[in-house]
């Protein structure tokens, strides 16, 4: 069998080591990130049907349910824990010869997928897609907006400062699926949503971990001399609105206890946990379908990791006096009961959707 891997598309990483009588060794490019992470995303193609055993050197990189994998490098599921040979290790069967197949740590989200989404939409009054700023590397930043331009009660929601958090893109496509279902309402007719889906797009486009890059990642630049081009820009821009929620979407750490569930990130402030809590009682209420949340996750100001206020996305909405700003962590994989599809993501983030309407409708 002649087993061939590589990494040459968007969102691709990896660096192979031996291929061999069926078994691949490799292990996931760390690149300009400072520490151990565990993001890694490659093709394959064999020229004839056989198992393939492939072999991680550098640490637990695969998840409870094996794999994300895809036929075609748009669609993914899960190959699931029957494929697990080790948190370092899994199997695949190749089932006819010059089979092409792409596997990745979780559900793969890139641009491709985000402009998919809004070409999917019926042309509703206010929504369009323009770019905030251009990356280091040339790319637009894009920057969706649903609403009325002269509403004056804004929200702002972000997502991809740590570009291989995926899964958070999935959960964010469900919240404007929501807000462009609402065109013409009188809330979109008095609420104007900013968002900024991919922050680090030449990480998510490039495949880089992107979590802890040197000197610092994009969600510890929003100080007085930003190093990243769409950091500046979102602040500069935000500095004209009258944010009254800002939700900054990520995704936590592997697998296990609270990484499996969704939760927010508080605050150092009052009034903004205080909104917090508020809003996480309506999802609870309002999100019953497979994925759910439990405010009991919620992680606190002074908690474990929750300790620093120093340059982060929504520490610059606290300053900006945003009544509600938060990070809203969402898992990689998922609590054990059953496997969570990107549609099952979507639906979630559509009742988020539905939680932002009714929390800024109560207020």
């Amino acid at each position: 069998m002649n087993i061939q891997i590589d990494a040459n598309y968007p969102g691709g990483n990896i660096a192979v080591h031996s291929i061999e009588a069926g078994c691949v060794d490799v292990e996931q490019e760390l690149r300009d990130t400072t520490r151990w992470w565990f993001y890694w995303n490659f093709r394959m193609h064999a020229d004839e049907p056989g198992d393939v055993l492939i072999r991680f050197a550098n640490g637990d990189v695969v998840g409870p349910w094996g794999p994300a994998y895809s036929k075609d490098g748009i669609h993914w599921e899960w190959l699931g824990s029957h494929a697990l040979q080790s948190h370092s290790s899994f199997r695949y069967r190749i089932e006819e010869p010059n089979q092409q197949v792409y596997f990745a740590y979780s559900l793969p989200y890139q641009l491709q997928h985000l402009e998919a989404f809004m070409q999917s939409l019926d042309p509703p009054s206010y929504t369009e897609m323009t770019s905030l700023v251009q990356s280091e590397q040339g790319r637009p930043i894009p920057l969706i907006t649903f609403g009325r331009a002269d509403a004056r009660r804004d929200i702002v929601l972000t997502a991809r400062h740590h570009a291989c958090e995926s899964t958070a893109s999935y959960l964010l496509e469900g919240v404007m699926a929501y807000l462009a279902s609402r065109s013409g309402s009188t809330f979109m007719d008095t609420h104007r949503v900013h968002c900024v889906p991919m922050i680090d797009l030449d990480g998510v486009e490039n495949g880089d971990q992107g979590k802890d890059r040197s000197p610092h990642d994009h969600n510890r630049d929003y100080t007085n001399n930003p190093l990243y081009k769409p950091t500046q820009a979102l602040m500069d821009y935000a500095r004209d609105l009258n944010v009254i929620l800002h939700i900054d979407f990520h995704c936590p750490y592997l697998w296990g206890e609270r990484n499996d569930y969704p939760f927010f990130v508080h605050k150092p402030s009052e009034v903004v946990n205080g909104n917090i809590m508020r809003f996480g009682q309506l999802l609870l209420w309002q999100a019953t379908g497979e994925i759910q949340y439990d405010p009991a996750k919620d992680i606190m100001f002074g908690e474990d990791w929750n300790l620093s206020t120093v340059g982060k996305c929504s520490d610059f909405f606290m300053e900006l006096g945003t009544p509600l700003t938060t990070t809203l962590e969402f898992p990689y994989f998922g609590y054990r009961e059953g496997l969570w599809t990107t549609d099952q993501i979507k639906r979630f983030g559509f009742c988020l959707g539905e939680t932002i309407e009714r929390f800024l409708s109560e207020a």
